[in-house]
């Protein structure tokens, strides 16, 4: 099955059934603040969700960029990310 990739720049609920979680591409540019978390849940909600499956450290001061691939984690509610701060932060999931 093909792997989809979805930019996004604030909470968002990837998927409301469930899916694959393969990973992240992550860029911080001059406005990331640094050592931003980005966290993962098994839910369709960006209210307070629930289970965390992965939580992924932006380590470095901008601009700089990463990738965590290879999760291959299956959701059976949704896919849900959240970031403690979006400033300057952009992410693509990559999921299906």
């Amino acid at each position: 099955m093909p792997v989809r990739s979805v930019k996004i720049t604030d909470d968002t609920v990837i998927s409301t059934a469930g899916g694959t979680f393969h990973g992240i591409i992550w860029y911080g540019g001059g406005a990331l603040t640094p050592n931003t978390y980005i966290d993962i849940f098994d839910d369709d909600t960006t209210t307070s969700p629930s289970p965390q499956i992965a939580k992924i450290h932006t380590t470095a001061a901008p601009p700089n960029g990463d990738d965590k691939r290879g999760f291959e984690i299956v959701c059976k509610v949704g896919i849900t990310v959240k970031a403690d701060n979006w400033s300057g932060l952009e992410v693509y999931v990559l999921y299906n």
